[in-house]
């Protein structure tokens, strides 16, 4: 967090309050004086022809100019005092100062000043005026602390008088600077709090459960505020039940407004009545304003199918947006913050106040909540509805946004929940997809998830890209190292918040802090380093340290949305009760068997506690048919672990993790099961053993109906339904209030299906959809027999050959491979599965020579040598397996249009554009063009789930950017847009025009001609393809972005390594060693994980003599196997092996 600029002393007070006087009385009163006693100014006023000859005469003694500064020092002093007038006359009313054209800068100086004098002690303070506030020097970010004093008090008191919406302070203690930032966007706005709120303390955080009044423009600004419970009320709402708030966006009008919600646009004169006190001019409204809408004596019209399907403002009617400084229109939030700024959080009642000065040891608590939060579903463009309790159920075709019970479905992962479960999942979903396009068959497709599987996907990304939680793991790593090189043991964690500007770690015993954590010298308990900008070490000086906390899980999170993370170990027994309780243990089971925070660890769920977990996570799960079973496994997991301590002497595992190296012998051990399904006796020895010291790493999670609570255990209320709860925080006086994560029978199904769809077989590739037919373009001339300076400009640069004789150390270990004698069964497998039959005369097998693909783990060297490529459908680029003489040059013709070309094959841009736009915004604006040009014909509800996912205010954000995108783009010859405007009627549809074309599109209509043109034709169309690939697709994309491009980038890598394995096969037989190895290293950039292309690339390398390439690319798959985890595959091994004897 952004802390507050320390507190003036009264010295520099009361300096500043004298210097704006000083200042004000002498451009007020002593300029004036000045001017008069030496100004000189004509006796009378002059007619133009006495000033036409005052300039043209000669001034020797220089009067006239005199006499024009002093006209202009009047000038300008009559300036500054009018907006000296208007600043002061705003700061008596409480109100924002108008912005008057042309008087920028003597506002802001009037402003200044002003602000100087009223520069007094907070409790009295009045605030300056925001709009005109003097500029401030950025405070260097540094880690804040809760004081002990600060915990102990928390006052009640506010204003009777303010009505408006409030702020409960979270547990973890907050800034007045952090609310200004979170509310106002600007952390110098805190003195417009302070004046407000004259009963906050002084300390440097405010107490948790303080009530922070908010001024009246307030907009909650944080990542997470589009979908996270917040702590903000109306107090008016609570007495008030004829109106429904609203928040200004950019773009609206009160026309507008009352057309979407009451389908009628006449209807403003009844926000205007209702809402006087906030507007002054209905022409004029601002972004952020909140505006209470009638309800119960304004009936709703039915809305119009037109006003349904089309929300986007038909072309000649704009609404009106006001204007920022520089006289552009205000951008959307997300143009200038990276990821769901602007939002607005649905007002739900104040969390239970938090004490905190109850002891705390290792046993915590949680209390019930009183009532249940109220909750909104409604969609943004229908009208407004009296809350109702009962669960909503959103459309089928978009993710179901925040329901009264909290409970965690897949549109609520992508955004208040879930982002450590995501990572965890999304990155073993990512190494499996490697795997998966490895084994792959040429000419098919990986599986991938399909319906409601494909969308809990989508939304996974989603809570990813809303929450970054990476940095927690490398952080803790980092201070792992330096507390190892310190001769120093782990400190003893409860647990973690993470939060989108910082991670607050929470121990349970005062230690110093080190990089990249910080801690104030009174509050060593609370360890912060910001998410941004830490001291983390780089990942190769933190591969070597053990995971110093592999039991952290995220069990829910605060009211501020910030992830709440426990340290299971710490715990040692965590006991879930409620209705929910068997929900949320196999949501931890799940989280905890794919967690990144771990190197290694053991699941072992008893019973059904985790069902399907095993076959999908089978390396890190075990399963137990009951809790006498698992007793004797986990009995010996402790048993071994205190061995091992005694041995190396550590007093426990926080002192082991930081000692010498020990081969990972305190993976963790954690055991879930249903306490009401065991046996007492052996559910008492389980806790017996958790519970012995020196502690093991070894965890008990279990379930229970709540008749007995289990002794020494951490104990968690599991009902959704009922709302947050508040937590203690094991061993710690911190209490939390915290909505618990729990995913759904349905989700916690189609999360397991993603990951079952890695283990599933190819599938048959789709035909290309392309957008319209399109003749394939100009290609390269091409010649088998390429000229040598050509294939140098084109090939990567290629050290000079080794020694044949010369075979490297890693080529070694393969040359003890036996070749066997080829048969002539594999001769006819050969032709047999080259054989594709249907493609006519010119469409014959690739050379035999040609290992292409993974070949069966027992598949002989005979097989590798002499077996084609088991394929579905290549290229065919070859008759027979004799190498051809040279081909005549082929050219095709191309009619291709000089549109726009949207580019995927690498990093995402638009090259060809006809208009302009700002660089800051153009980001955006790629992606929706991205989207379209894949997925053209599809409403507004699929533009905001792809684009902006879970926020109900995506239309101002589509609005703006579709607007912007269709300017960039431009209009052809005749003036056809290139993103043609949307239709007005019910059935509209974005779409771009059919010249607008893509490299992927592009790239498709290449290799689909390639399937049957002849041999030199199709290399030809297969070069030109290759050359449009740039790296991987959609490489260089921020990370929050793109979450729905996954499917597509797998396709396209298919498509390609497919593509550069063909041709570069084809240049091996034609004796094009060079051309092979741009085809090869082509599809590597796309896909560097492919292994099958590295065996065309060492047979390249080989056919060059280079073998110490050759030796250096070997090493390169030798390392990335091992970061995957696998063994190199047979064929490999037998290649190296066949190239090695060779040498």
């Amino acid at each position: 967090m952004t802390p507050p600029p320390a507190r003036r002393s009264w010295p520099l007070t009361v300096a500043r309050i004298l210097g704006s006087l000083i200042a004000l009385v002498s451009l007020v009163v002593g300029l004036p004086l000045a001017l008069l006693q030496v100004g000189t100014l004509p006796s009378s006023l002059p007619s133009p022809g006495d000033i036409g000859d005052a300039l043209t005469a000669a001034d020797d003694s220089g009067q006239a100019l005199f006499t024009v500064i002093t006209l202009i020092c009047w000038a300008l002093w009559a300036w500054f005092l009018a907006s000296l007038v208007v600043e002061a006359a705003a700061l008596l009313r409480h109100r924002r100062a108008p912005r008057l054209r042309g008087m920028a800068a003597p506002q802001r100086l009037a402003a200044v000043l002003l602000g100087g004098l009223l520069v007094l002690p907070p409790a009295t303070a009045l605030a300056a005026t925001p709009a005109t506030a003097a500029p401030t020097a950025t405070v260097a970010a540094s880690a804040t602390q809760v004081s002990a004093a600060s915990q102990a008090t928390v006052p009640q008191q506010q204003s009777p008088a303010h009505t408006g919406r409030t702020h409960r302070v979270g547990a973890t203690g907050e800034t007045v600077w952090d609310i200004a930032e979170q509310y106002l966007g600007d952390g110098r706005r805190h003195t417009e709090l302070r004046a407000l709120n004259p009963h906050l303390p002084q300390s440097a955080t405010l107490p948790a459960g303080t009530i922070v009044n908010l001024p009246s423009d307030a907009a909650v600004r944080t990542e997470l505020a589009a979908a996270t419970p917040a702590a903000t009320e109306t107090h008016g709402a609570r007495h008030e039940t004829k109106a429904d708030p609203y928040t200004v966006a950019t773009g609206d009008s009160l026309s507008g407004i009352a057309h979407e919600k009451y389908g009628n646009a006449n209807r403003w004169h009844d926000i205007y009545a209702k809402n006087k006190a906030t507007i002054h001019d209905p022409d004029l409204i601002y972004p952020g304003q909140h505006l209470d809408l009638p309800r119960q004596q304004v009936t709703p019209a039915p809305p119009s199918k037109d006003s349904k399907h089309n929300q986007e403002p038909a072309p000649g009617h704009e609404r009106h947006t006001p204007e920022t400084k520089g006289g552009t229109k205000a951008a959307p939030p997300h143009e200038h913050q990276q990821h769901g700024e602007g939002s607005e959080a649905k007002p739900t009642p104040p969390a239970p106040n938090a004490s905190a000065g109850k002891p705390g040891g290792q046993q915590g608590h949680t209390v019930a909540p009183s009532r249940k939060p109220a909750a909104d579903d409604r969609d943004p463009a229908e009208p407004s509805a009296p809350h109702s309790p009962a669960k909503a159920t959103p459309a089928p075709h978009r993710p179901a946004r925040a329901v009264a019970s909290n409970q965690v479905s897949p549109g609520q992962i992508a955004a208040i929940g879930g982002g450590v479960l995501a990572a965890a999942l999304l990155s073993t979903l990512a190494t499996r997809r490697i795997l998966q396009q490895r084994r792959r068959h040429r000419g098919r497709r990986i599986a991938l998830p399909k319906d409601g599987a494909a969308a809990t996907e989508q939304d996974l990304r989603t809570a990813e890209a809303a929450l970054d939680t990476t940095m927690l793991d490398g952080a803790l790593r980092t201070a792992a190292v330096h507390l190892t090189a310190a001769e120093r043991e782990l400190p003893p964690l409860s647990a973690a918040v993470i939060g989108p500007r910082e991670i607050v770690l929470h121990l349970t015993e005062p230690a110093a802090p080190v990089p990249p954590f910080s801690a104030a010298p009174d509050a060593l308990q609370r360890w912060t380093c910001p998410t941004r900008g830490g001291e983390l070490l780089p990942q190769g000086q933190t591969d070597d340290v053990e995971s110093p906390y592999p039991t952290l899980a995220s069990l829910g999170w605060d009211e501020q949305g910030h992830l709440i993370l426990l340290d299971l170990e710490n715990a040692g027994h965590l006991h879930l009760t409620g209705a929910d309780r068997h929900r949320v243990l196999r949501t931890l089971a799940l989280e905890l068997a794919a967690s990144e925070f771990a190197d290694h660890l053991t699941v072992c769920a008893v019973g059904q506690s985790a069902p399907g977990l095993r076959e999908e996570l089978p390396e890190r799960v075990i399963e137990h048919a009951d809790i006498a079973s698992a007793l004797g496994a986990l009995r010996a997991h402790h048993a071994e672990q205190q061995r091992a301590l005694a041995v190396l002497g550590a007093p426990g595992l926080r002192r082991a993790r930081t000692g010498e190296e020990t081969a990972a012998a305190w993976s963790p051990h954690l055991l879930f099961s249903d306490a009401d399904d065991g046996a007492g006796a052996e559910f008492e020895e389980l806790r017996q053993v958790v519970a012995e010291y020196p502690r093991s790493a070894t965890v008990l999670v279990t379930t229970g109906s709540g008749a007995a609570v289990p002794s020494g255990a951490q104990v968690v209320e599991a009902d959704t339904a009922a709302g947050p709860v508040t937590l203690q925080l094991p061993g710690t006086e911190v209490e939390v209030s915290c909505n618990v994560q729990a995913l759904s029978d349905e989700d916690y199904a189609y999360a397991l299906e993603v990951l079952a769809t890695t283990r599933a077989d190819d599938v048959p590739a789709a035909q290309p959809v392309v957008t319209t037919p399109k003749a394939v373009p100009d290609l390269p001339q091409y010649t088998a027999a390429t000229d040598e300076s050509e294939a140098l400009s084109v090939a990567p640069p290629v050290a000079p050959a080794s020694s044949p004789a010369h075979v490297p150390g890693l080529m070694a270990q393969f040359a003890l491979y036996e070749d066997e004698p080829p048969t002539e069964e594999g001769d006819d497998a050969d032709a047999a599965v080259g054989d594709t039959g249907d493609q006519g005369d010119e469409s014959l097998p690739l050379p035999a020579g040609g290992m292409d693909e993974s070949t069966p783990s027992g598949s002989s060297a005979a097989a590798a040598q002499h077996r084609g490529p088991a394929v579905h459908a290549h290229v065919a680029l070859m008759k027979g397996t004799q190498q051809p003489s040279p081909e005549p040059e082929v050219v095709v013709e191309d009619t291709a249009g000089d549109g726009p070309v949207v580019r995927m094959l690498g990093p995402v841009d638009i090259v060809g554009a006809r208009g302009s736009i700002e660089s800051k915004r153009q980001r955006t604006c790629i992606e929706l063009a991205a989207w379209l040009v894949l997925h053209p014909n599809l409403d507004h509800h699929a533009v905001d789930e792809a684009m902006w996912p879970g926020r109900e205010t995506a239309r101002k954000y589509r609005n703006a950017t579709v607007s912007r995108l269709r300017t960039w783009l431009g209009t052809d010859e005749d003036d056809n847009p290139f993103f043609p405007p949307i239709a007005t009627t019910s059935d509209a549809r974005y779409a771009l025009a059919p010249t607008v074309d893509s490299d992927w599109h592009h790239f498709q209509r290449l290799t689909t001609a390639a399937v049957t043109s002849p041999s030199a034709q199709a290399a030809a169309q297969l070069r030109a393809a290759l050359e449009l690939v740039r790296g991987r697709p959609f490489s260089g994309v921020n990370s929050r972005r793109y979450a729905w491009a996954e499917h597509q980038a797998q396709d396209m890598i298919s498509a390609i390594v497919d593509a550069a394995a063909d041709l570069a096969e084809h240049c091996l037989a034609q004796g094009d060693p060079r051309g092979a190895l741009w085809a090869a290293t082509k599809g590597l950039d796309a896909a560097p994980e492919m292994e099958n292309l590295y065996r065309v690339l060492f047979r390249t390398y080989a056919a060059l003599g280079d073998y110490d390439a050759l030796e250096r690319a070997a090493e390169k798959l030798d390392t990335l196997n091992m970061e995957l985890g696998v063994d190199m595959e047979e064929s490999t091994a037998e290649i190296l092996a066949q190239l090695s004897k060779s040498a």
